[in-house]
């Protein structure tokens, strides 16, 4: 196996870098057997102006492999059903990003809300689930405010979905 599975071009970077470069690098992962997924902010942000449609089709003709959804930058509420049918009529896996980047700490309710929100993705189609977090890693997702990874909390996501559905 390859020590890196996925390539996650984060953010919205690749989009205002040179094209060229950009297709180079999806490429040469491509080449190494190694996928190729966007971040989950350009979604969220083509779905907020109406322009799904148009970036899953940008990322169909770069080459990703699939593209990561996530309803925590600009408070969406997606359709999975839908959404993972456009992607995949394109060629696209989806992978879904639970959680959001501004409200802290996963306490044990959201845990429960989030694994349930996760198998509505994963039933719908999702190859993946992404746990949110943020480098700082204080006071987000699975970190307490003193940065204190939440163990018992990932433990329940994994058990939930798997070692192989899941990412931290």
């Amino acid at each position: 196996g390859h020590l890196i599975e996925v390539l996650k071009l984060s953010m919205a970077c690749w989009q205002i870098a040179n094209e060229d470069s950009t297709r180079y690098k999806i490429q040469a992962a491509k080449r190494l057997g190694i996928k190729v997924t966007t971040g989950g902010s350009p979604f969220e942000i083509s779905a907020r102006f109406n322009k799904t449609a148009e970036f899953l089709n940008l990322c169909a003709d770069l080459g990703v492999t699939r593209v990561e959804v996530g309803e925590g930058f600009a408070n969406n509420h997606f359709d999975p059903e839908l959404i993972v049918r456009q992607c995949q009529e394109l060629g696209l896996e989806v992978q879904f990003e639970l959680g959001e980047k501004h409200k802290g700490a996963f306490t044990s309710k959201i845990i429960g809300e989030l694994i349930d929100q996760g198998n509505a993705w994963l039933d719908a189609g999702a190859v993946q689930l992404i746990i949110e977090a943020r480098e700082s890693a204080n006071d987000i997702g699975l970190f307490d405010a003193e940065g204190v990874f939440d163990v018992d909390g990932a433990t329940r996501f994994v058990e939930a979905f798997g070692y192989n559905a899941v990412s931290f």
